[in-house]
């Protein structure tokens, strides 16, 4: 054991932070002057199976600059510059995820304005969560499509919501096909979702199995105003499958972005390539990780 004062003493220490709210820790540390990080910080490159290879990053390199103008504020262009600063090159970031975040996540933001009359699709459903919260911030709506990979979510969602007509849930993934996948669900640790992966090969040898849909084939001549996607890494597909929607409707978007890093600079330029006329905003929603940034396009 030593005392936090004594850590003053040792030169070129670094702190490593392993508790489950490490805000006071950090703040006792940044008040003491010692280096800190957090083990999220360590590990989430591991955690979200996001790309190490520096000569990965050497060719991206122009495109994570360049991606930084497709930001309508400056505060957008700072939560960009700081994750992505905290992702690649830890040393350079000069805000912590406390200082980028805002809360709260998704409706009600400074961002995404509603009407009383939104068409919303939820995708990543998972018990229902969220498309409580959009009800909770809208003082009507028309109608609302949830989808949801997997089978106990599904379950979880379909029982909160089996009274209500103006709610239509789908057991099935978003995705650029109209395919079968396998999925693998949360780690233990963020189990919030169900991650979908293709293993068509070996279908057969897999737990979770499940199928995945066009948006665009589902909801073909629905309305949409409003599409929120939280896949665990499939929101490039999941958007892919959903042009036809997004260039006729033009809808509000609320896209995850940090479950892959490319997605942060990839996201914005694939939606202004769908339609020129969208302002892209970037918010950060989680006060101790780099978890819980979203993408918001209208």
């Amino acid at each position: 054991m030593i005392a936090p004062e004594k850590l003053q003493e040792i030169k070129d220490l670094v702190v490593i932070i392993m508790v489950g709210n490490p805000l006071p820790i950090e703040k006792q540390m940044d008040e003491l002057g010692v280096r800190w990080v957090t083990h999220e910080e360590l590990t989430v490159d591991d955690e979200l199976g996001l790309c190490k290879d520096p000569q990965w990053f050497a060719l991206q390199r122009e495109r994570i600059i360049d991606g930084v103008d497709d930001f309508e504020d400056e505060r957008s262009k700072e939560i960009y510059t700081e994750c992505l600063a905290r992702r690649i090159a830890y040393p350079l970031a000069e805000k912590t995820y406390e200082e980028l975040c805002s809360m709260p996540e998704y409706f009600g933001t400074d961002v995404l304005p509603l009407s009383d009359g939104e068409t919303y699709v939820d995708c990543g459903a998972y018990d229902g969560d969220t498309i409580v919260e959009f009800i909770g911030q809208t003082g009507g709506y028309r109608h609302i499509y949830g989808f949801e990979l997997d089978k106990n979510n599904f379950q979880k969602c379909a029982a909160r919501f089996f009274s209500d007509h103006d709610i239509t849930l789908f057991q099935k993934g978003v995705w650029d096909q109209n395919t079968t996948v396998s999925y693998s669900l949360g780690d233990g640790v963020h189990e919030s979702g169900a991650s979908a992966s293709i293993h068509k090969a070996d279908i057969a040898t897999k737990k979770n199995s499940g199928e995945v849909v066009r948006l665009d084939d589902v909801l073909e001549g629905v309305p949409v105003s409003l599409i929120k996607i939280d896949v665990e890494g499939a929101e490039a597909r999941a958007l892919k499958g959903a042009e036809t929607l997004i260039k006729t409707c033009k809808p509000k978007l609320a896209v995850c972005v940090y479950h892959k890093t490319s997605d942060f600079w990839e996201l914005p330029r694939y939606i202004k390539q769908l339609d020129e006329s969208y302002r892209i905003y970037l918010r950060h929603h989680s006060q101790s990780s780099g978890m819980e940034t979203v993408l918001y396009a209208l």
